[in-house]
């Protein structure tokens, strides 16, 4: 089997029309950067094709939801769309490498044909010159060869566009199903939207409700706040009628603790009065008391100065007297005698 290089290294020896044939191959050659070992090839077509197809009975199961279909839509499709192509684009690359491997002995049995013709020619016309009929040319083996060589290259461009003519039926295929996908889709998001609108207006008329809830709520709180303020004053009224309450008795007993005070007051200053004047009766009598004490004292002084005289007068006697002390009686002598 050829390669690029090889197809290229043929162009060089082979002129014009090998470089047309190396034109056409190379149109359906990979680049060099995207070449790679058969083995990686097959290997990276496995991992697409795994990541592809499904892998658990869960996404069978969940092949109608709608998550499913929009991600096989937006993700899987484009892969697989990518993998086709590159298996059709190899297919077309192994078809053209068989073309090009078969070209090379069909040129030289081509070029081994031209060259008979020439020779039978040029005994065409020795043959013409001498008048002799020339016989019939026998098909050689060569010339089956290409003719072979060409139903093999002309079967082959038959099946690469019987592929094409594939490729294009699974892409119209592809292109309905599509088409019947996004009609579903379109179906799913309409029957979305519908739910959504019905969804909508329920939450609109949830919160028409809520907010003439809300309305009649702040109506039933401000009512409330004014009968809350109207208790309030009512409170304040009450506690100041209890205040004045407490005062107006608290009044009534200081009122009566004065009157009693002033009873008190009044019986205090008539007892007063009455120690007033009993002290001056008794000052009086106290006077009276000293005034008599004092006569009194004067009469014993001037009795008790008469007794002294008195006794003065009896010493005198007495001491005139002599006592002459006798068993058995005084004998008084006076002094004068």
């Amino acid at each position: 089997m050829l390669n690029c290089d090889d197809v290229v290294l043929f162009c060089i020896r082979n002129g014009r029309t090998a470089l047309r044939l190396e034109n056409s191959v190379t149109l359906r050659c990979p680049p060099a950067t995207t070449r790679r070992t058969p083995a990686t090839a097959v290997i990276n077509i496995e991992q697409r094709v795994k990541a592809i197809s499904p892998i658990s009975h869960t996404e069978t199961q969940d092949a109608d939801s709608f998550g499913t279909r929009a991600e096989n839509y937006y993700q899987k499709r484009p892969q697989l769309f990518s993998l086709l192509h590159d298996l059709h684009s190899r297919y077309l690359y192994l078809a053209d490498r068989y073309t090009q491997a078969l070209l090379p002995s069909h040129r030289r049995r081509h070029s081994a044909s031209e060259l008979s013709d020439f020779e039978s020619a040029s005994s065409d016309a020795e043959s013409s010159l001498s008048f002799d009929r020339p016989p019939a040319p026998t098909p050689s083996l060569d010339v089956l060869g290409a003719l072979v060589v060409e139903l093999v290259a002309t079967e082959i461009d038959r099946e690469i566009l019987l592929t094409e003519l594939c490729g294009s039926d699974r892409a119209r295929a592809e292109s309905s199903r599509k088409a019947e996908l996004q009609g579903s889709l379109l179906e799913v998001l309409e029957a979305e939207r519908l739910v959504l609108l019905g969804e909508n207006a329920r939450l609109g008329y949830e919160l028409t409700a809520a907010t003439e809830e809300a309305r009649r709520l702040a109506l039933e709180a401000m009512f409330t706040r004014q009968k809350a303020a109207e208790l309030a004053r009512c409170v304040v009224k009450i506690r100041a009628d209890h205040r004045v309450c407490l005062l107006g008795r608290k009044i009534d007993e200081l009122q009566k603790q004065v009157y009693g005070l002033e009873r008190r007051n009044r019986e205090c200053y008539d007892a007063m009065a009455k120690r007033e004047v009993e002290k001056v009766e008794v000052r009086m009598e106290v006077e009276r008391l000293r005034a008599e004490n004092h006569r009194l004292g004067e009469m014993v002084v001037g009795r008790r100065r008469k007794g002294k005289e008195v006794v003065t007068r009896w010493w005198a006697r007495l001491t005139s007297l002599e006592w002459i002390i006798s068993p058995c009686g005084p004998e008084i002598n006076y002094k004068g005698e």
